[in-house]
């Protein structure tokens, strides 16, 4: 396998600490008073039947995670909180909080949600992470397969991922990572899906949406936004709903696809 930092410990990874060393940064974290609180809540929450099933649903995602990176040969597993990489408080309010891996049975079956070619089409991936996404996408043929993520550890984390790659089944053209600000990134040119695996503020997402709006309304294209979440695409609101240049093209509990108006073609009906 090629050089990767994450592999050989040279970049931070989620570790598991022991009970002990978590007692001690409980400690550290918190007054007397304050650590015994979080030690009862911590109690309450293992008794608890929903936190368990929870968590048995956790270790199931993290087996799938583990086996996806050695069928690649890359890292992309673990979660990891966006305080822990050097990002400044005002911008740590922008995004979700937490770096998280998508599924691959996730990823897939948005893809299935749309009916397009495509060979015809760029895709983004709109906060990319270690870039699983664009190691799952590169399996299409899309024209290019873009990753934009803001994190400067994340996104070498996926340079690293995808120098290191390895597949029979890359079908895309050219594959690529881009460290920068979601807000300013300036979409390819020609048919294009955006993907958003829930990486964003309300805040955020108008803004990254009304330079969508500029680039289509510069370039009418067909343009799909292609929105995912672990639990249910409700969680989001109505930030898609709100931005009229675009309309509902497909919905099931965790996928929710818009596309530009004024494309000519049918509204899809709810695959769900």
């Amino acid at each position: 396998m090629a050089h990767n930092p994450y592999w050989e410990g040279k970049v931070d990874k989620p570790v598991k600490l022991g009970s002990w060393n978590k007692l001690r940064q409980i400690i550290h974290e918190n007054d007397v008073a304050g650590a015994v609180r979080h030690l009862a809540d911590a109690v309450r929450r293992r008794l608890d039947p929903e936190w368990r099933r929870r968590m048995r649903g956790y270790a199931a995602k993290d087996r799938v995670d583990i086996d996806f990176d050695r069928r690649y040969g890359v890292h992309t597993w673990g979660d990891i909180r966006l305080d822990h990489l050097g990002i400044a408080q005002q911008d740590l309010e922008r995004g979700n909080g937490l770096y998280r891996p998508i599924d691959e049975k996730l990823f897939w079956e948005a893809m299935s949600l749309l009916k397009i070619d495509p060979s015809e089409f760029n895709f983004v991936d709109y906060g990319s992470g270690k870039g699983k996404v664009l190691v799952m996408a590169s399996r299409l043929p899309f024209r290019n397969v873009v990753g934009i993520e803001f994190s400067t550890v994340l996104h070498e984390a996926a340079v690293a991922n995808l120098r290191d790659f390895h597949s029979t089944d890359k079908r895309c053209g050219e594959i690529s990572a881009v460290c920068g600000d979601a807000i300013e990134y300036s979409p390819p040119g020609g048919p294009l899906v955006c993907f958003f695996f829930n990486p964003f503020s309300p805040e955020v997402w108008v803004e990254v949406l009304e330079k969508l709006r500029s680039s289509w309304q510069a370039e009418p294209r067909p343009l799909y936004v292609v929105y995912t979440n672990l639990r249910k695409v409700e969680e989001l609101g109505t930030v898609l709903s709100d931005c009229d240049f675009l309309e509902p093209y497909a919905l099931s509990q965790r996928v929710l696809v818009y596309r530009a108006r004024e494309m000519g073609v049918p509204l899809a009906e709810d695959r769900s």
